[in-house]
């Protein structure tokens, strides 16, 4: 028997626990690009229930109407927990890709080669998402962070 057939047999919770790995790993993966869009999502809103476009130091997003609220608290959320989101995705994109739990990565890769794969196209979404991400949020084109926070 191959070891990644014998760790599965020792632990069977991790067969099923896999899938769900994977997800999560993606979603922590992708989670800077859903704080753009809610961050985006709140000023749209606010643009649309104004009638103009929101101003900075004049247009608070706190009061300008519940409709705002919903996609304001979303971003909130978001922005809260992204030192912790950003933590959990590195350790996510460690083990994938260094193949620590190998029933994880086994039905990605059965070779180590292709374990180093997976875990440098992994590595390289989380830098892409997060570097993308960030450099968005510094060039900031309309300057919708700072009237989020100001």
């Amino acid at each position: 028997m191959s070891s990644s057939a014998t760790a599965t047999q020792d632990m069977p919770q991790l067969a099923g626990f896999s899938g769900a790995f994977k997800i999560l790993t993606a979603g922590l993966v992708f989670y800077p690009i859903g704080l753009l869009v809610s961050l985006y999502l709140t000023w749209f809103t606010a643009w649309a229930v104004l009638g103009h476009m929101p101003r900075p130091n004049l247009d608070d997003p706190k009061y300008i109407s519940s409709l705002v609220d919903i996609p304001y608290a979303a971003t909130s959320v978001l922005g809260t927990c992204m030192p912790g989101v950003f933590m959990a995705g590195l350790l996510g994109v460690f083990v994938l890709g260094r193949g620590l739990a190998p029933s994880l990565s086994a039905s990605w890769a059965k070779s180590d080669w292709g374990k180093v794969r997976v875990g440098f196209v992994a590595l390289g979404c989380f830098v892409v998402c997060w570097g993308a991400a960030v450099s968005f949020f510094v060039a900031d084109p309309w300057d919708v962070f700072g009237w989020y926070m100001d």
